[in-house]
Order: structure tokens, then C-alpha cells, then sequence
């Protein structure tokens, strides 16, 4: 049983400036010889420590414009990533026809569709290179009849692939995006070779694609060798993964969040109720649940619920600890909150880039202002820009902002990632 002992509830202290100081600046091999072309990671070639004083400083920008950083709101600088380097552990490649015909695959180059080969990208993790330099070759051999996609007469077969994963066990998973499933015997064959070049494909995929535009992912999945799923690890919780859901691409830096969160909730020894908006495979559910709450957790996307509940039965949480709704978070907060759940104590939400629905900004209004039991709302973002918009709407309907913390979860970029925690008015 994974499940702790239930304990006090304690709040931890708010984080402040002796946070531990960023790695020192570091140049060859690290260096990046196609920052010019891709563009991807502003910073990368800078010193670390200066660079993320800049986007800090830029970042809260967002917020100082909208009067969200008054008296009382705590701001600590950020906290550094402990890998600048070979921390992202998600690939996602456009695979293009060149001139030839031949098999191109690496990034788009901003503002154009001409790609651009990654032969050496120092924020890969190490496996994802290695994997993408066995790839290419294989591609552009003759043993197979596939083609590569065509935007201008849009035809071809395989248009994307994503690469996810395990730094600790060097376990990938892998998904082809093709037109159709017409070549999968072959893609079986691909995944074959790669393995004996001695890389770890433990789940590997077809995903079926056939419409125009820029959407990687279609809506079916097929098999192709291997799991189901990719396993991985945060703060000794095991997690399913299935290739639709969501991963944070730098695990390094998600689980120090996901612990941030644990810390700043506490610890209960009264099961009270917590809410895991936008749930994802349920790293935050499962984080909440070894706190000692009973956790209502929504999630849209129905592979990441159905990853939830198989990681809710690996973590041997008992049944009735996390409960888990399928559907637009605006929909389960209209109408399919268990009754139990009507009242929480804590609330998290960790939306996508677009941040919050004008429906949920309402609803956690509602809550600040009218729930007895609420102690604290964690907004958990991937952009400032959309945090200080929903922030702003929400605080005109009750709360206030106590403090706004960010993580430097994509190094080199010219974004973090934040946690904003609001109190309800009954606090002051």
C-alpha cells in the first residue's frame, strides 16, 4: 500500500530567496550550432544564470500590468532547473519530403515549413538523439515502400513522429502519424531494426492522420509492437502513459512541481476533499491522495482518465480515494461533481497553454467567495500571459492572490512554468 499513514495537517512555509542557486553557465559540448535555424530555445547558447534572470523579469510583466502584484503577494525568484541540458524527454518531428524525395525530419523553421535537421540538439535528452540519428538512416534505406508526406500535393505516408521517454530506464515509446494504417507490417519491421540497434522501444504506435493542416495527432491509435503504454516515475509514484496523454517533458523539474504542490496543500488527517482540475494521467491526483485527501479529479482527454484510473490501482490507492469524470471541465463542474465532493477544502487546476474557460473562472469564483470549507485554489501554468488573464477575472469575483512562484521547466526558452495560490476573503 503506497498510501501514508495519515498525519496533522501542516502548511509548509512559503519559499523564499535562499531557493538553491542555479547551475553555473556552461558552453562545448552543450553548445547549440543551429540556434539561428530553429529557434526553439532563445537562451541556449547565453549564460544560464543571467538568462533566467531576464525571462523572469519579462514573465512578470504579465502580471505587474495588471496591478496582480500589490502588498502581501509573495514573488520569490524562480527556482533553477537542476538539468539545463538534456532535460527534454518529448520529440516531436515533422517528416517532409526533400528535394530528392528523400526522408526529411526535424522541426519546422518559425514561420515556414522547411524543416530543420536536428543533428545535434543539446536539450534532448540523450536517447531521443541517439534514437533520431538510428532513424534517419533507416528511413532513407530501401527496405520500405511508405513515402514521406507531401504538404504541396498532399500526399505521402508518414507526416510526424513523437518520441516520449524514461530517462531512468531508457524505455521509449514511440508513434508513427500516417495517412493510413496501409504500412503497418512495416512500421513493425522499423521498430524491429531500431531495437537492434539496441534502443529500448517499449511502446510503439500507428496514429492515423489523413486531414489537411497542422494538427499532429488524429483521433485513432493503432498498435504496432510492444505496451500499451510508457511507464514512468515521480517522487516514487508509478505512472501509465498512454501515447494521447500528456506528459510533461521535462520530468525533472515536473516532479519538483508536483512536490511544490504537496507542499504548499499539507497534510490531512481528516480525508477532506481536494479537487485535480485538468488531470492529466493524475500526477497531482496522486500527489494529493498521499496527502490523505479524497481527490475529484475531471479530465477531458478520455485516454488520460482511463490512464488515471490504472495508475490510481498501481499506486494500490483504495478505491474510493480518487474518483475520476471524462468531460470538459466547464461540463463535469456543471453537473457531475460526486455529492460528496460539493465542498472542497483545495482546489488545483493545471489547464493547457489556452489556460481557463470563462465557465471554470466563474466556478472558482463562486468557490473563493461561497464555500465555507475552501482554504486554497493552486493554479498550476504553462504561460503567464494567460495566468494574469484568468487571475485577473477571477480575483473581480472573490479571493485574493497570495503568492505567484515559477519553475524553470524548459530551460533556455523564454517561458516558465507557475503556481499561483489564491485564499478566499475569509482569510484577511
Amino acid at each position: 500500500m503506497n498510501q501514508r499513514s495519515p498525519k496533522v495537517r501542516s502548511r509548509r512555509p512559503l519559499p523564499t530567496a535562499d531557493r538553491r542557486a542555479p547551475p553555473k553557465s556552461r558552453t562545448s559540448p552543450d553548445t547549440c550550432l543551429q540556434k539561428e535555424e530553429c529557434a526553439s530555445c532563445k537562451y541556449v547558447n547565453d549564460d544560464y544564470k543571467s538568462s533566467l534572470a531576464e525571462k523572469y523579469a519579462k514573465e512578470l510583466t504579465n502580471f505587474s500590468s495588471r496591478d496582480l502584484l500589490g502588498p502581501g503577494v509573495a514573488a520569490p525568484r524562480p527556482l533553477a532547473a537542476e538539468k539545463i541540458f538534456g532535460y527534454r524527454c518529448t520529440m516531436k518531428l515533422a517528416v517532409r519530403a526533400g528535394r530528392e524525395g528523400e526522408f526529411t525530419v526535424g522541426l519546422f523553421k518559425p514561420g515556414t515549413h522547411e524543416i530543420v535537421t536536428l543533428e545535434h540538439c543539446p536539450v534532448h535528452y540523450r536517447i531521443l538523439s541517439r534514437f533520431l540519428r538510428c532513424l534517419f538512416p533507416l528511413l532513407n534505406s530501401s527496405n520500405y515502400s511508405f513515402k514521406p508526406w507531401d504538404e504541396g500535393r498532399n500526399a505521402g505516408d508518414l507526416r510526424y513522429v513523437v518520441v516520449r521517454c524514461n530517462p531512468t530506464t531508457e524505455d521509449l515509446q514511440v508513434v508513427f502519424v500516417v495517412r493510413t494504417p496501409q504500412y503497418k507490417s512495416e512500421f513493425k519491421h522499423l521498430v524491429t531494426e531500431l531495437r537492434a540497434a539496441n534502443l529500448k522501444i517499449a511502446s510503439s504506435f500507428l496514429n492515423i492522420n489523413s486531414e489537411r493542416g497542422n494538427r499532429i495527432f488524429g483521433d485513432h491509435f493503432v498498435g504496432v509492437a510492444g505496451q500499451n503504454y510508457l511507464r514512468i516515475q515521480y517522487n516514487g509514484l508509478q505512472f501509465h502513459s498512454s501515447p494521447a496523454s500528456f506528459l510533461q517533458v521535462n520530468p525533472w523539474m515536473a516532479a519538483r512541481l508536483y512536490r511544490r504542490v504537496a507542499d504548499l496543500v499539507g497534510d490531512t488527517q481528516t480525508q477532506q476533499v481536494a479537487w485535480d482540475l485538468y488531470a492529466g494521467i493524475g500526477p497531482i491526483s496522486m500527489q494529493l491522495a498521499q496527502c490523505g485527501y479524497r481527490v475529484w479529479a475531471a479530465e477531458e482527454n478520455s485516454y488520460a482518465t482511463d490512464d488515471l484510473r490504472d495508475n490510481a490501482q498501481l499506486n494500490r490507492f483504495k478505491e474510493n480515494v480518487i474518483e475520476v469524470s471524462t468531460g470538459r471541465t466547464e461540463t463535469c463542474l456543471a453537473s457531475l461533481i460526486p455529492r460528496w465532493a460539493q465542498l472542497p477544502t483545495t482546489i488545483v487546476v493545471n489547464p493547457s497553454r489556452r489556460g481557463l474557460d470563462g465557465e471554470v473562472r466563474n466556478h472558482i469564483g463562486k468557490q473563493l467567495r461561497d464555500n465555507p470549507k475552501l482554504e486554497q485554489v493552486l493554479y498550476v501554468a504553462c504561460s503567464a500571459q494567460t495566468l494574469a488573464r484568468d487571475l485577473e477575472a477571477i480575483l473581480e469575483l472573490g479571493g485574493r492572490l497570495r503568492q505567484i512562484e515559477s519553475f524553470d521547466m524548459f530551460p533556455h526558452t523564454d517561458k516558465l512554468e507557475w503556481i499561483a495560490t489564491l485564499t478566499p476573503f475569509k482569510e484577511n
